[in-house]
């Protein structure tokens, strides 16, 4: 079967409920110039003008592809990685609200962890069938054997030490072994810190997925 191409590849995107869209921050001509120059200060040009955008009127995440029949170079790591049960929720502490955890597990969507001396010290979760992109208020439809990861996040005080990266080369061992077929995410472009360990795993951008409007209407988008 000849390969898919780029647009192909491109998930089905349709809009959430409303009640699953944050309301956007009022902002005045002020505020949106104080918030420019905390951007500017702590993450540059590029970062504060699509910081700038996000609070007003137009979001965008970048989307990653991982096709799981490549093969994927050994990451060494001195974490112990495992993945959790709805009645192991207690042991993702305080990194969450822990409704906000039933609800997923309640949906189906699998949770894996890497811990250090019994610590969890970093996770992600991963959503089957379809996936809630809630900094956009839209939802990526997937096929049977794909899965959507998101909510990647490592402990303060032991961050700089590869362990996201880690976790998702657990991720994409553990899924390939189970028979998927593609991995996929979505993270800010200006997000170096965040694009760096999926792409140290063989992610890819393929395309990027967005949403534009104002006063309360606004409409997904995808493109290549």
């Amino acid at each position: 079967m000849a390969p898919r191409t780029a647009k192909e590849r491109l998930p089905p995107i349709s809009r959430l409920p409303c009640a699953r869209v944050a309301a956007p921050r009022h902002w005045t001509p002020r505020s949106a110039a104080a918030r420019t120059l905390e951007l500017l200060r702590e993450e540059g040009t590029r970062a504060a003008a699509a910081g700038v955008l996000a609070e007003t009127f137009y979001r965008r995440l970048a989307l990653l592809e991982r096709p799981l029949s490549e093969p994927l170079d050994e990451f060494g790591s001195s974490l112990s990685f495992r993945e959790l049960s709805a009645a192991d929720i207690d042991e993702l502490g305080d990194h969450g609200p822990p409704d906000e955890f039933e609800r997923r597990f309640a949906g189906g969507h699998l949770c894996l962890t890497g811990a250090l001396d019994g610590r969890v010290v970093t996770f992600l979760w991963a959503a089957r069938h379809e996936a809630p992109v809630d900094y956009l208020g839209c939802s990526l439809r997937l096929e049977e054997q794909e899965l959507y990861l998101y909510d990647t996040r490592t402990v303060p005080d032991l961050r700089g030490r590869d362990f996201a990266t880690a976790c998702w080369a657990y991720a994409v061992r553990r899924f390939k072994a189970a028979g998927q077929a593609r991995l996929l995410a979505a993270v800010l472009p200006e997000n170096r810190a965040g694009l760096r360990p999926p792409e140290k795993v063989g992610f890819r951008r393929i395309g990027t997925i967005g949403r534009v409007g104002a006063a309360g209407r606004w409409v997904c988008f995808r493109r290549a």
